[in-house]
């Protein structure tokens, strides 16, 4: 049993490896050959306030995230593969669909968005920040971690669609991918095993 759980754990490593290269791959095409990529205009931008200076908040909202699944799956081999493949799974597709819709972003292509960016980061649709949220909640839905900890998920998600629209981080369109993406992510982890 324990064989097949690691077998299973480096092909998500490779997943998300996969998905990483993807993504890098994605960036590259869309900085060469959509250097002057429109930018859109987002009825929610015109509703909701501007405040540039939450935008460290977005990713804040995700490492707190990320802990609380790291959490639940502490020393459960089948519980890691799952989050690594979705995650995997995620980022492979979010590449793809990046490429495919190479769109400006809201705040500008020249800066750094939040603090876990090392150099910006071109893609928009769909939104990686709230796919990521989304995806998590799925799984801990999946293992059954109680109501409290569903209800948590759920308010970081509503904070972080609420951080992206106001920092301009991602169009409301990249928002409602991300979040069709994260469930498919976690559908085809729970598949995987």
């Amino acid at each position: 049993m324990q064989d097949k759980e690691y077998r299973k754990l480096v092909i998500s490593l490779l997943v998300v490896f996969s998905g990483a290269a993807m993504i890098l791959t994605s960036d590259f095409v869309i900085r060469t050959y959509f250097p002057n990529r429109p930018l859109l205009d987002d009825v929610m931008f015109r509703i909701l306030p501007y405040w540039p200076w939450l935008a460290k908040v977005a990713d804040g909202i995700i490492v707190a995230g990320m802990f609380v699944v790291a959490i639940f799956t502490q020393g459960k081999l089948s519980r890691m593969s799952q989050v690594l493949f979705a995650f995997g799974f995620m980022m492979f597709f979010r590449g793809i669909l990046n490429a495919v819709t190479p769109i400006g972003d809201p705040s500008g292509d020249t800066t750094v968005y939040g603090f876990l960016e090392r150099y910006p980061l071109v893609g928009m649709f769909p939104s990686g920040h709230t796919a990521s949220l989304v995806l998590e909640y799925w799984l801990l839905k999946l293992w059954d971690v109680g109501a409290t900890w569903k209800l948590f998920f759920l308010l970081l998600i509503i904070a972080e669609i609420f951080v992206l629209l106001v920092t301009h981080g991602h169009y409301s369109i990249d928002i409602v991918g991300g979040i069709v993406l994260g469930y498919f992510a976690v559908v085809a982890a729970k598949r995987y095993g």
